[in-house]
């Protein structure tokens, strides 16, 4: 081979290597900002506009993997997360974020905070892991949640909880109403504002639905409200309505009066509380068993009723006869 020959196949060689390049660089623009879509062009299925953005990419072609860092935000419809490093896999259409923290907001309204968050297009999830914090506030609704991971669908609004998870529900209107009225000097009565809030809320995992305020908590739940404590293994809520339903080694501390049982309905808004199974309520040295015991823990109307069968002990102070009174020998 003589050296023009050398020289024409150099030359279709480094072609050949530019346009190579100049291929990839087309493929990796438009498919870095409709990553997401590919799966969606499909007719009949429906669609998401997903867009990422970056100081710089890269684009494994062979593996479908594209790797972000700098000022890195993934988006889709009113949900939006950034960090310092995005990894992308385009075949699940899986997106791993890291950062010192991500940050994910869902419009407005809730915002959420974790070492590492791994979110599903397809499903239209995300995954926070490690230290995880979120607000959602919803006009003087503040709820938050500090866990080690949470579960988020920003499509539906629901947050799955878990591992030491603490909620905190506050109303800061009726916070601040009920504040005032104590400064008046208002006598307490059913007509004036219960203290209802704020509302915390510890167990293993918590299911909350930030639209609704629907509840679900497991594995050792204690609710902490101004005017009760409640412990059970399994409890359901609706904040707004300011219900609770418990099942499991309940216990419930209601001033000085404490009932345990196997099923509980309490409305802290009106102050009433039904129990059920093997229920024992304790008042300083009086014990009371039955069925189904209901409380109404209003102050000045504090009342119990007991369906049976009923067993009532009570301790009667007696006169000694010394001048003390006491237990006789």
């Amino acid at each position: 081979m003589n050296g023009n020959e050398n020289s024409f196949y150099q030359a279709i060689a480094r072609t050949a290597v530019l346009a190579a390049f100049a291929c990839a660089a087309i493929l990796c623009a438009p498919r870095l900002d409709a990553a997401a879509k590919s799966k969606a062009a499909k007719p009949g299925k429906a669609t998401q506009t997903v867009r990422i953005s970056a100081d710089s990419a890269q684009y494994s072609l062979e593996q479908e993997i594209i790797t972000i860092e700098g000022g890195v935000s993934i988006e889709s419809g009113d949900m939006k997360v950034s960090g310092a490093k995005l990894v992308y896999d385009n075949n699940t259409h899986v997106a791993a974020l890291t950062g010192s923290p991500v940050t994910l907001t869902r419009g407005p309204k809730t915002k959420a905070t974790a070492a590492r968050i791994v979110v599903n297009l397809d499903e239209r999830r995300a995954e926070a892991l490690d230290g995880v914090s979120v607000e959602h506030r919803d006009g003087a609704v503040l709820v938050t949640f500090k866990c080690e991971a949470m579960d988020f669908n920003y499509h539906t609004g629901d947050a799955a909880a878990r591992s030491g998870v603490e909620m905190v529900y506050r109303d800061e209107d009726r916070e601040k109403a009920f504040r005032e009225q104590q400064k008046s000097g208002a006598q307490d009565s059913g007509n004036l504002i219960v203290a209802v809030s704020p509302a915390r809320i510890t167990a293993s995992q918590i299911h909350y639905n930030m639209d609704t305020g629907a509840l679900k908590a497991a594995g050792t739940v204690r609710v902490t409200l101004p005017e009760l404590t409640l412990d059970a293994l399994d409890l359901s809520a609706n904040l707004k309505e300011r219900r609770i339903e418990a099942a499991g080694g309940i216990s419930a501390q209601m001033k000085d009066m404490t009932a345990s049982a196997g099923r509980a309905e309490i409305h802290y808004g009106k102050r009433t509380a039904v129990f059920e199974k093997s229920v024992r309520a304790t008042r300083g040295a009086d014990v009371m068993t039955g069925e189904r015991v209901e409380v109404d823990y209003t102050p000045g109307k504090r009342a119990m009723r007991v369906k049976g069968p009923v067993d009532i002990r009570m301790e009667i102070p007696q006169d000694t006869g010394n001048g003390q009174s006491g237990t006789p020998r």
